[in-house]
């Protein structure tokens, strides 16, 4: 299931990339939850969703809408694989939220793993523009 995941999600980035060079990156990302919408309301006809967490599942809403909607527009001017890149760095602004806002610690280990991820995604980012180039703000 893991493997089908992937191929769909890279298959949707694909597909999102394509439709960007006629439509505008919101108006995509407005298709894409239509799409999602849909799916909710057939899954709900079938089985009674239940909500345990409302205040909890506005805001996983809001930030997941926010980020779809982002990742759609900077895949309008981003090579794919660089867009996807950006958009999975999650991890890294999650334990640094977590650390500011509500005060957890962050161990040794994590902090070098965070240190070496967000390297990586520098040497990938700075890799993928052309020589001589500077990075652009979508970056």
């Amino acid at each position: 299931m893991l493997t089908v995941a992937g191929i769909l999600f890279g298959g949707m980035a694909v597909a999102a990339k394509e439709a960007a060079k006629h439509l505008p990156g919101p108006e995509v990302a407005f298709f894409r939850f239509v799409i999602g919408l849909v799916t909710v309301v057939i899954a709900g006809l079938f089985s009674p969703l239940k909500i345990g967490n409302g205040y909890g599942l506005f805001l996983r809403g809001l930030f997941g809408g926010a980020a779809v909607y982002l990742f759609f527009l900077v895949i309008e001017h981003l090579p794919v694989g660089v867009a996807t890149l950006l958009n999975y760095t999650a991890p890294v602004f999650t334990a640094i939220w977590a650390l500011a806002f509500l005060g957890e610690k962050l161990r040794a280990s994590t902090v070098i793993a965070l240190v070496l991820t967000s390297l990586g995604v520098a040497l990938v980012v700075r890799g993928s523009t052309p020589m001589g180039a500077s990075l652009n703000p979508w970056h």
